[in-house]
């Protein structure tokens, strides 16, 4: 029996980067979900719960600011950042996403913050007296 097809010379494509590499990227991107910090794990998610539940049943009667729920808020802060930093408006704390600060000192003077909000995020720049920031393990130093 005759074979009667040519034998084709296989070309791939140099320009993008192969099979292999597009895996790995398709592997990370999967790994660090869809924000591109890597996704709780079910003992992260556990110990961020007890953060939040921990301080969110707290009762604070000498002011109305510090509600349960922003309680857990700044619990879930806690166990993710190591720190908590809220933006005091109208009788309200905003929880900030983001923020750089200002400093003499030593001390901080100033806070260029992102809020979130419906439309994107928001910046604010803000004295330190109009901040609420709170830290855990911070260096003494």
């Amino acid at each position: 029996m005759i074979w009667q097809f040519k034998k084709k010379t296989e070309i791939r494509s140099a320009s993008s980067g192969g099979y292999t590499s597009q895996m790995i990227y398709a592997r990370t991107a999967y790994i660090t979900g869809t924000n591109g910090t890597a996704e709780l794990t079910a003992t992260v998610q556990g110990a961020v719960s007890l953060w939040e539940n921990g301080l969110s049943v707290a009762d604070v009667t000498s002011t109305g600011l510090l509600t349960h729920r922003t309680l857990g808020i700044i619990g879930r802060m806690f166990a993710l950042r190591g720190e908590a930093l809220f933006y005091m408006a109208d009788y309200v704390l905003i929880p900030a996403s983001d923020w750089d600060l200002t400093t003499r000192l030593s001390v901080p003077t100033a806070y260029r913050l992102t809020l979130p909000d419906t439309g994107g995020g928001r910046t604010v720049t803000a004295l330190a007296g109009e901040v609420l920031h709170f830290r855990i393990g911070a260096d003494a130093i």
